[in-house]
């Protein structure tokens, strides 16, 4: 729908139209879920709705299933006291707690459900129908599918029977939005009509897309003002005069990130070309357990830096050759990794570990913007690391093709489309 028939759809309905999410995560916890949701929950407020957002807190004062709506600019946010351990039945809890939050909100135009927790898709499912409006479903990971390849052991019998459940939300939704072309495929292919589905995918972060070295530094010293995070000029300042070839991989190192093939790919490296070198940005267990990989190993090309503010994200980003992405062949059309957006966004070639048959691995043919290395081959790994450190024309070439896929990429032309679906969805529900 155009802007001039969102504004007769408002008129008509003699308010703003409200749309109402649910998501576990939201800022400032970290997450990319919770980063998309903020970002297109404002372009939502900027294009005239009501936004309401029902999020987890995790037992802080003044937080939880009963405590007043909070504001993030022009959004409202209620939360639930969220588990603070991932177990089924917190799992199951955040569920149910997202659920009773949201159904003490006034009736919106329609709910978007996202992938956290798992449970989301069935708690939009129930809302929609009870405040009899429109469901979209924003599919983010693929669950519960996705839950035996990240290690989550489940009998048998109650994970066929999540699955039927999971299938008859998706099929009751008006829309589900797949983030990929291989998601859409893998949904069409279990039993989603295709005209459910419609692709939207992902964008990197708003402080990557702003321009201009004073400005990201001036934004960095607003947002970090305070903080005991040490700046990556600092920790990088021991490389100043080395020539270094770096190999950076920013972001979570979760279950579906293996590192095997990396970390073998880098000792080998590490013999024959010491300058090259292997900088992971980022914290958590995954981190850690790769820190005691390397140290077993000696990996001395192998760097950490520790987590990093939005704001300091493009400088540490543009000194990396190349970027690294990680995704088990096993979950292709599951999920789609958002670290690739980014590295696009900042104009650098990406080396993609993971299945040939899927959104990430296409984005970068399609583009020439890297290469793609399926999980297990080291040899021919090390070998595309080291085509790029010696061909600087190859480098150049991938250099422009990840230029052009970063500005196809981007919250200009995702977020317009989500407001389009969500329009569409608004009109049929109004006839409800």
């Amino acid at each position: 729908m155009s802007d001039h028939g969102s504004q007769a759809h408002q008129q008509g309905q003699g308010r703003r139209p409200r749309i109402l999410f649910l998501n576990r995560v939201y800022p400032p916890e970290r997450g990319a879920t919770g980063r998309l949701l903020r970002e297109l929950a404002q372009g939502f407020a900027a294009a005239g709705w009501s936004v309401d957002i029902v999020t987890g807190a995790h037992g802080k004062p003044g937080k939880g299933d009963n405590a007043p709506a909070a504001e993030d600019g022009p959004l409202r946010l209620h939360r639930f006291r969220a588990a603070r351990r991932r177990t089924w039945i917190g799992t199951l809890f955040d569920g149910i707690r997202m659920t009773l939050v949201a159904l003490r909100q006034p009736r919106p135009d329609v709910v978007v459900s996202m992938s956290d927790p798992p449970m989301a898709a069935a708690a939009g499912d129930f809302v929609a129908r009870w405040k009899h409006c429109g469901h979209i479903h924003w599919c983010q990971d693929l669950y519960p599918d996705l839950l035996p390849h990240l290690g989550v052991q489940v009998p048998g019998a109650v994970f066929r029977s999540l699955q039927k459940r999971h299938g008859r939300v998706l099929r009751r939704a008006d829309k589900v939005v797949a983030i990929g072309r291989c998601m859409a495929r893998y949904l069409i292919n279990n039993g989603l009509p295709a005209g459910k589905i419609s692709v939207i995918p992902n964008w990197p972060e708003h402080d990557l897309m702003t321009a201009g070295s004073a400005g990201r530094k001036a934004a960095s010293k607003r947002k970090t003002a305070g903080t005991s995070v040490r700046p990556y000029e600092e920790l990088l300042q021991d490389r100043v005069g080395e020539e270094k070839f770096r190999i950076l991989y920013a972001g979570s190192i979760g279950r579906a990130h293996p590192m095997d093939t990396i970390l073998d790919a880098a000792e080998i490296l590490a013999e024959e070309n010491p300058e090259i070198e292997f900088v992971f940005v980022g914290d958590g267990p995954g981190h850690e357990a790769l820190a005691q990989a390397r140290a077993r190993r000696g990996i001395e090309t192998i760097r950490f830096l520790p987590w990093q503010p939005a704001a300091r994200l493009r400088d540490l980003m543009e000194r990396g050759d190349l970027h690294l992405v990680s995704m088990k062949s096993e979950v292709a059309g599951m999920l789609v990794p958002c670290k690739i957006y980014s590295a696009l966004a900042v104009a650098r070639p990406v080396l993609f570990v993971g299945p040939i048959h899927c959104e990430a691995a296409k984005i970068l043919t399609d583009f020439r913007a890297g290469a793609v290395v399926p999980q297990g081959q080291t040899a021919l790994l090390v070998q595309t690391i080291r085509h790029f450190r010696n061909n600087s024309r190859e480098w150049f070439q991938a250099r422009k093709g990840a230029e052009d896929a970063g500005a196809v990429f981007t919250a200009a032309e995702s977020i317009p489309a989500w407001i389009k679906r969500a329009e569409h969805v608004a009109d049929l529900a109004s006839f409800r």
